[in-house]
C-alpha cells in the first residue's frame, strides 16, 4: 500500500483547518451557559505554527492489522514437536486418521474403529535399519519380498465398526519402545461383514484371508511414523 505525498499534503491542510475553525469557536459566547465571552489573543488565533520537524507518518491501521496477522501465521506454522504418551489412531474406509510425522520413544497406539461398514485394524512393525522406501511402496511387494521388517508385529489391535480396538493376546500393547521407523496396515479383506470376519476369525485362529478377495491395505489402509 502506497501513500502519495499529495494525500499526506491534502490531510495536513486539512488537519490546519479544523484547528483553526475550533479556535474561531471558542472565541464565541455559549448560549445555553452564559458563558462569559473571551476575545480570541493573537496567539490563539494564529494558525499554528508549522514544525520543521518531519517524523515518519504513522502506519495506516490496515497495514498494522496485516502484519500482526502475518506474525500469527507465522507463529501457526513453526514445526510441532513430536507427540507423546498415547496415540489416538482411527480407522476407516480406507486410510488411517491422526498419525503424527513423529512420536517419542515410549509413546502408545491407541485404535479406534470409526467406520460404519467395515472392521478394521492395525498391524504394528518396526522397519528394518537402512530400509528407506515409503510405507505405500514397500506394501505394494509381493508377500514373499517382506523382509524389511525387524521381527515380527508388535501389536495387532482389531476394531468392529464404531468400536475401540481389542488387542490380540501374545503380542504387545502398542508400545514403541525403541528409535527407528514403524509401519502399520490393516490387512482386513475388503468389504467382508463384520459378523462373518468375526466368525472366519474364530474358526482360523489368525488372520482371514479369502482368495480373490483384496486386503484394505491395497486400497490404500497403510501409514508410518518415526519414533525419537
Amino acid at each position: 500500500m502506497r501513500c502519495q505525498r499529495s494525500a499526506w499534503a491534502l490531510i495536513g491542510v486539512a488537519a490546519c483547518t479544523a484547528l483553526v475553525a475550533c479556535a474561531q469557536d471558542s472565541a464565541q459566547p455559549s448560549r445555553a451557559s452564559g458563558a462569559v465571552t473571551v476575545e480570541p489573543t493573537a496567539a490563539s488565533a494564529a494558525p499554528p505554527a508549522t514544525s520543521t520537524t518531519i517524523g515518519a507518518p504513522a502506519l495506516p491501521s490496515t497495514v498494522v492489522a496485516s502484519t500482526a496477522v502475518a506474525s500469527t501465521a507465522v507463529a501457526s506454522t513453526a514445526p510441532a514437536g513430536p507427540a507423546s504418551g498415547d496415540i489416538a489412531i482411527t480407522g476407516f474406509e480406507y486410510a488411517y486418521g491422526g498419525v503424527p510425522a513423529s512420536v517419542l520413544a515410549g509413546s502408545r497406539l491407541v485404535f479406534d474403529n470409526i467406520s460404519t461398514t467395515e472392521v478394521h485394524e492395525i498391524v504394528v512393525w518396526r522397519l528394518a535399519a537402512g530400509e528407506t522406501r515409503g510405507a505405500k511402496e514397500l506394501m505394494a511387494l509381493p508377500a514373499e519380498e517382506w523382509t524389511f521388517f525387524d521381527g515380527p508385529p508388535l501389536a495387532v489391535s482389531i476394531a468392529a465398526p464404531g468400536e475401540p480396538g481389542s488387542l490380540v493376546e501374545g503380542l504387545g500393547d502398542g508400545t514403541l519402545e525403541l528409535p527407528g521407523r514403524y509401519l502399520f496396515y490393516c490387512a482386513i479383506p475388503v468389504g467382508l461383514e463384520p459378523a462373518r470376519f468375526f466368525e472366519l476369525s474364530a474358526q482360523s485362529g489368525g488372520p482371514v484371508v479369502i482368495d480373490g478377495v483384496p486386503p484394505h491395505y491395497t486400497k490404500g489402509m497403510v501409514a508410518e511414523l518415526i519414533v525419537e
